[in-house]
C-alpha cells in the first residue's frame, strides 16, 4: 500500500501484512491512517473550487476497499455506474 503525489512521488509505503486482510482492513493498522484520524498529517484545509462558489476538502483517491470519508474518496461500483456518474467529480 503507499501514498503518492500528484507528481508520482511515492510519500508512504506499508508492506508486510500477513492474514487474509482487505486493503481496507489492512489501513486501519497503519500509522499513515492513524495520523489522518489524529488529524496530525497536515493536509491543507478545504477549498473553494476555482470558478465555483463550492468548497471541497483535499482527498486521497483509493479502490473500493476503502470506506468512503472526508478524506478518502473512490469510484462508485459498477452496480450503480451510470454515465453521469463515469466522471468522477461531476458532482463539483
Amino acid at each position: 500500500m503507499a501514498v503518492v503525489d500528484a507528481n508520482y512521488e511515492i510519500l508512504m509505503t506499508d508492506v508486510g501484512q500477513n492474514e487474509k486482510i482487505s486493503d481496507g482492513g489492512v489501513i486501519k493498522n497503519t500509522f499513515f491512517y492513524n495520523s489522518l484520524i489524529k488529524g496530525e498529517l497536515n493536509i491543507p484545509p478545504p477549498k473553494c473550487i476555482p470558478g465555483s462558489n463550492k468548497t471541497a476538502p483535499y482527498v486521497f483517491i483509493s479502490d473500493e476497499a476503502f470506506q468512503l470519508t472526508d478524506n478518502f474518496m473512490k469510484p462508485y461500483a459498477l452496480s450503480v455506474l451510470n454515465n453521469e456518474r463515469r466522471i468522477h467529480f461531476c458532482w463539483l
